[in-house]
């Protein structure tokens, strides 16, 4: 029995003010975070952003009519008392929206950290490492204390309660001075703090010279290897992929990019993101506003803008760990020349192309291991099934379409993989290229090295033979 899909919720990024306590030598927003006068959203723009959210039709044809609000900024923790009433209205009457707060960490309190948990709004915690990597580009504006003891005592209120420990989320900004420092990062933030997910990212607008992705390529060639040493020694997918994510690493093309996520900013305008970066927010790329809700022709629209069809000619790597889009507009606000431009996009597709070079396999199959794990009554990859066979199995064949129900093929290839015997054999017809054999098939190796077994696997793209 097959099953649709459930659709992810539609992303609104709200750039709620532009106050922050600190000044980081990468921040994106510094143009707007050193304006004499920083914006603010108010409770009331708030909550007609989700009502005009809501009602959207095409946020409930595409998206089951699900948001996801992330508050950033500036740092809106500045703003605590804001985010707390506008999540308690919007909450009350979308109880299945979710929620999460960008934050530098250093603003939180145990008050703030239980209505975080009691609310549901999950954390996303800037932190670069250990204190000499994180000081070193995130200092506050004082200039006097360390950005790093500050933020790691807050974290240590919340990691020490296991109620709070699954809300963090640690997102680690490196650059060309510091990526080679990312395996004591990686390190600090297992031995140190517990936490097992790690959101990497680079600076957004350095040029990347041959050196530094000399540098990058040998990090993370390591990161590959040490996933995949994990997988060898038996350890499983939730060791091996929970480890890593990247922010950049689910593509940056411009359909992607105008039609999951929007930013609404304290201009009480929508825009897409990586669009604006400086003040003034240019009107031009204005695709809604809170008095006449969301303009998505115009949003579509954006999508045969001239940059982007200069950015699919010149970038061949579109996607990995740096957005095209974000740096050529960057250029373009900042008065580049067009040989500046294409030096730009060359320097993105170069870091990309490294990216995707040395991670690629991994990031396939961390991207298998999310689709299974968050299919419902999949469950973790550990457990034993209830049924299994009671003697060595010969050829499983299973039949993997598009929209097969990850949970039943996950049984049908259980019985063998648990069954006595220390090899199986599974034939997965996947007609198109179906994704869901892949991943049962992922999951089948995977499984098949924490039992210490031998799999062969034969993927039959032609949709042949019978489940």
């Amino acid at each position: 029995m097959s099953r649709l899909p459930v659709p992810e919720p539609f992303l609104v990024e709200v750039f709620l003010t532009g106050r922050c306590n600190m000044d980081c030598s990468y921040c994106a927003a510094r143009y707007m975070i050193h304006a004499k006068e920083p914006g603010l959203l108010t409770l009331e723009q708030l909550e007609r952003a989700a009502e005009i959210i809501a009602s959207d039709g095409v946020v409930r044809e595409r998206h089951g009519g699900r948001a996801k609000i992330s508050f950033t900024g500036g740092e809106p923790m500045l703003e605590f008392p804001l985010i707390e009433r506008a999540v308690r209205h919007i909450r009350a009457r979308h109880p299945d929206w979710e929620f999460d707060v960008s934050t530098n960490g250093t603003l939180l309190t145990p008050e703030r950290l239980e209505f975080f948990v009691r609310n549901g709004v999950g954390l996303s915690v800037s932190l670069d490492g250990f204190g000499r990597v994180n000081d070193s580009h995130r200092r506050f504006v004082s200039g006097k204390a360390s950005a790093f003891g500050v933020v790691e005592r807050s974290l240590r209120a919340g990691l020490d309660d296991p109620r709070y420990r699954d809300m963090f989320h640690v997102a680690a900004t490196l650059t060309s001075r510091t990526i080679g420092d990312l395996p004591g990062v990686v390190s600090f933030f297992r031995e140190r703090t517990g936490l097992r997910e790690l959101e990497i990212a680079l600076e957004a607008y350095e040029d990347w010279g041959p050196r530094a992705r000399a540098g990058l390529r040998r990090v993370l060639r390591g990161l590959g290897r040490r996933c995949a040493a994990a997988l060898e020694r038996g350890e499983g997918a939730e060791e091996a992929f929970r480890e890593f994510i990247f922010t950049q690493a689910k593509g940056a093309g411009a359909r992607e990019l105008v039609r999951k996520s929007l930013t609404l900013f304290y201009d009480g305008r929508f825009y897409p993101c990586d669009f604006v970066v400086r003040p003034p927010l240019e009107e031009k790329y204005c695709v809604g506003d809170l008095e006449r809700g969301l303009d998505h022709r115009r949003l579509e629209a954006l999508e045969r803008l001239p940059l982007f069809r200069e950015i699919e000619r010149k970038c061949e790597y579109k996607s990995g760990l740096l957005s095209p889009v974000e740096r050529y507009y960057w250029g373009m606000a900042h008065g580049y020349s067009r040989r500046e431009l294409d030096a730009v996009l060359l320097n993105t597709s170069e870091v990309n192309r490294i990216f995707h070079e040395e991670l690629g396999p991994y990031l396939r199959l961390q991207r298998s291991y999310a689709r299974l794990f968050m299919s419902p009554g999949f469950g973790d990859f550990a457990h034993a099934p209830k049924f299994s066979g009671r003697a060595p199995a010969g050829l499983l064949r299973l039949a993997a379409a598009a929209g097969a129900d990850p949970a039943r093929l996950r049984a049908a290839a259980d019985w063998t993989l648990h069954a006595p015997g220390a090899r199986a054999s599974l034939a997965l017809a996947a007609p198109g290229g179906a994704p869901e054999a892949g991943d049962i098939a992922f999951y089948a190796m995977a499984k098949s090295r924490m039992l210490g077994k031998r799999v062969r696997i034969r993927l039959e793209p032609d949709g042949g033979g019978r489940a």
